[in-house]
């Protein structure tokens, strides 16, 4: 008796720490822990169950249940890496705003500033840190937030523009145009760019709206993206048409002339274009890419430096600009190049060509974060969904075959083995046969 009464203790220690885990694991483990208390109750009831066997199965369940807590905390650190990497991200789109020359705050939908750019900084005259927090409105004119906060209240779906009188700190009130569009990457937040009336600046009014909102737009890119190529065709349309109504471009990554992807404006003639300089084996893209340096053509039909290509330059090509894409290790990765209807001069390109390749690197790089993340993901779905269908055999193995855990384990391995089938499939099968129908989690 004191034996057995023992025993029955151990049994119910067992189920108070199961009761415990049971509020800290997730679904997964859940399960298994109902399936070991309805195992552990039937062996309390059952009178003719001696007693060593009956000790081993409560080892068992015990040793069971610190393997499933210990397969919870694995993925518990996954998840955690996953909430990490998607973190980054987003600052990594912070990074890419405080780029932009223009001044930009983010805000949330209520309109707190969540962070700002040093341009709005030096604008506002007010230090990042403190910006961040503050209610935006409280940088405009009393008359100028009625009609914002109802842009706000209505939802912020595409662009908009709205005129305000901006007020910096220990400075006269400045007249600007307030663009708020919906912040890049899958946040609810705001983006506000910040346009001020400047006639030292180059470029009319219409080109640097063209080119803050184009910059704006960019960043945004990347939520709408499913892969590479699409992701770069995407960013094309959005540099050709912030540069010119007639621009062309094309982004590519690795060389021009063995490309990894590459994507090109809609209108034919950037892939023309492209394609010569591929027949050619030279152009301003190949140049680009090898110097590592912008590279400026006035006229692709007449350039001297590529005597082939002239050849082969397709009508109705005139200036080109070429800048390549430099990672974060300052290796080039690729080349954005834009072109230009012949009669517009290359030069009133080229500064702004060069603001959107720093962006849309950024973008490739972020890019192929998120797919390392998307994988990892996926991975780890598989993984759970492997987990659940050999536990299901171990444990159709363990009663057939009166073993213990790993013993079943080993006996799937064999299987997998002597069969040259994946071990995820062995115990699919095992479990469809003693079901008779698929198994859960497979």
């Amino acid at each position: 008796m004191p034996r057995c009464w023992a025993l029955r203790r151990g049994a119910d220690t067992i189920e108070a720490e199961m009761d415990a885990m049971s509020d800290d694991t997730e679904r997964g483990t859940a399960s298994d822990v109902v399936a070991l208390r309805r195992r552990l109750d039937r062996l309390r009831t059952a009178a003719d169950v001696p007693h060593d066997v009956f000790l081993q199965d409560l080892e068992t369940a015990y040793e069971e249940l610190r393997t499933s807590e210990e397969e919870v905390r694995v993925q518990q650190e996954q998840i955690s890496r996953l909430v990490s990497d998607q973190s980054a991200a987003h600052r990594q789109q912070e990074r890419m705003l405080a780029l932009l020359p223009v001044a930009v705050l983010t805000t949330d939908p209520n309109g707190v500033i969540r962070s700002a750019n040093s341009a709005a900084s030096g604008l506002l005259r007010v230090p990042i840190g403190r910006l961040v927090g503050k209610p935006v409105f409280a940088l405009m004119s009393t008359e100028d937030r009625s009609q914002l906060r109802r842009r706000l209240s209505e939802g912020v779906q595409q662009s908009v523009r709205e005129v305000a009188t901006l007020l910096p700190r220990d400075r006269s009130p400045v007249m600007a145009e307030v663009v708020l569009m919906p912040a890049p990457g899958p946040w609810a937040d705001l983006t506000w760019v910040l346009l001020v009336a400047d006639r030292r600046a180059e470029g009319t009014g219409e080109d640097r709206e063209r080119l803050s909102s184009g910059l704006v737009r960019l960043a945004g890119v990347l939520g709408g993206a499913d892969d590479l190529h699409g992701l770069l065709v995407q960013a094309a349309e959005v540099v050709a048409d912030a540069i010119h109504d007639h621009a062309a471009a094309s982004i590519t990554v690795g060389s021009p002339l063995d490309p990894v992807a590459i994507g090109t404006t809609r209108l034919g003639l950037a892939q023309r274009i492209d394609g010569a300089q591929v027949v050619a084996g030279e152009g301003p893209a190949v140049s680009a890419y090898g110097t590592g340096g912008t590279v400026v053509s006035e006229d692709l039909r007449f350039d001297e430096r590529w005597p082939v290509l002239a050849r082969h330059v397709p009508g109705g090509a005139g200036a080109a600009v070429a800048v390549p894409l430099v990672g974060d290790n300052t290796e080039v990765s690729g080349v954005l190049v834009v072109y230009l209807p012949a009669g517009r001069a290359a030069g009133d390109a080229e500064r702004v060509t060069g603001l959107f390749a720093a962006t849309v690197a950024a973008l490739v790089i972020e890019f192929e974060a998120k797919a390392e993340l998307s994988t990892l993901a996926a991975e780890l779905r598989q993984a759970m969904e492997s987990r659940a269908v050999i536990e299901q055999a171990k444990g159709i193995v363990m009663a057939h075959r009166r073993c213990t855990d790993e013993e079943a384990f080993a006996h799937l391995v064999r299987l997998s083995s002597s069969t040259h089938v994946k071990l995820r499939e062995v115990a699919r099968d095992i479990v469809a046969q003693a079901s008779g129908t698929a198994p859960t989690g497979g």
